[in-house]
């Protein structure tokens, strides 16, 4: 059922609960000329309107936003550069150490071209098996790690859009799964007394 075009009101989930759906076009892939879409999921239809409308008016803005080939590390890097005038060596450090563990699957992506799907699969394979050691992916890193490695990228994607360096920050709306979180707050609470939770193997979502 449409009912505003493009929103969709979506069939009850398991749950009972209505849900708002609709699919944006953001512009063209450079290299194919395919066109690159959002896909945005709301509780209630006046979530959905207003974030439609957002979007749209970043599309249209878009428009404006110079060409490019600076990918993601290109721009990492000019980020932490600049933050780095203002705060403290001990946190820059940590940023660095937090945005690298992105770096490895999405640093060669033109910034330009990184999609929101992009961004899921990265999270979903750090949850899964983000703890990389020597050249093989370990178990997965912990939900804290991945939700901190999100915020500083979404940080450097807000300051990109506002650099008009592209049009939309396509993380924005990526957040940890609360099945994961519930699989985590779980799996600690059964660790026996007196064991040492590094002891323990590492579950992976």
């Amino acid at each position: 059922m449409i009912l505003s075009d493009p929103i969709k009101k979506l069939p009850p989930n398991a749950k009972g609960q209505i849900r708002y759906r609709f699919v944006v076009d953001v512009g063209t892939h450079p290299a194919t000329g395919k066109r690159k879409q959002l896909t945005r999921t709301f509780g209630t239809l006046r979530e959905a309107k207003a974030e439609y409308a957002r979007i749209t008016v970043r599309r249209h803005e878009g428009a404006l936003v110079p060409r490019h080939k600076m990918t993601v590390n290109e721009w990492l890097d000019q980020w932490l550069a600049k933050k780095a005038e203002d705060l403290e060596e001990s946190t820059i450090s940590a940023y660095r150490v937090t945005l690298d563990r992105v770096r490895g699957r999405l640093g060669h992506i033109r910034l330009q071209e990184l999609t929101e799907d992009d961004v899921e699969a990265w999270m979903l394979w750090a949850l899964r098996e983000g703890r990389v050691r020597a050249t093989k992916a370990g178990p997965g890193l912990g939900v804290t790690s991945v939700e901190m490695s999100l915020t500083r990228l979404k940080e450097a994607l807000n300051r990109a859009v506002t650099r008009r360096l592209v049009a939309v920050n396509v993380a924005q709306e990526i957040t940890i799964p609360r099945k994961v979180r519930k699989a985590e707050r779980q799996a600690k609470a059964e660790v026996p007394p007196g064991v040492s939770r590094r002891s323990m193997p590492s579950c992976s979502p």
